[in-house]
């Protein structure tokens, strides 16, 4: 579990304290009163209080959902891709890097896309991005923009 789901989970456990538990509450509170809140505050607004911390971990929450969903998104695309459909995988990684522009693994499936459907200067300059931003993938990629180059200089012979 990631640090924003840990956080999440303390913000909601926080926020059923705030409304199941109000003794607890005005105890921590007696202990640490100085430095936040009176006990007329906690009694007066306990539940404000919990709704807020509720509210804010289900965010914390539906954060770690939306990302997993955009894992599963990305999954589709590399099987749209196995699928020899890269007009619906680049589809997808279209959609996933206009919600997360710099998400490297759907810009090297989507320069994946492009090399295999012959796009091959779309190819170079999105695999060229992904070195940009991830210069672990340099390896990966200098395979690619290798076999890109050959191809567009022989395009460019032909021609």
């Amino acid at each position: 579990m990631t640090i924003r789901g840990i956080i999440g989970l303390i913000l909601i456990l926080s926020g059923l304290i705030y409304f199941y538990l109000p003794n607890v509450v005005v105890n921590v509170y007696q202990i640490i009163k100085k430095y936040l809140l009176d006990e007329k505050t906690a009694i007066l607004n306990g539940k404000k209080i919990g709704l807020v911390f509720m509210l804010t971990g289900t965010i914390f929450l539906l954060s770690i959902v939306m990302e997993s969903v955009s894992q599963n998104k990305l999954y589709y695309a590399y099987k749209e891709y196995y699928l020899n459909n890269f007009d619906k995988a680049e589809k997808i990684c279209l959609d996933l890097l206009n919600n997360k522009p710099n998400d490297v693994e759907s810009m090297f499936l989507l320069g994946k896309i492009y090399f295999s459907s012959q796009k091959y200067l779309l190819a170079k300059a999105t695999f060229l991005r992904v070195v940009s931003i991830a210069p672990s993938k340099k390896d990966k990629v200098e395979k690619f923009l290798k076999v890109i180059d050959s191809k567009l200089n022989k395009q460019k012979n032909e021609n």
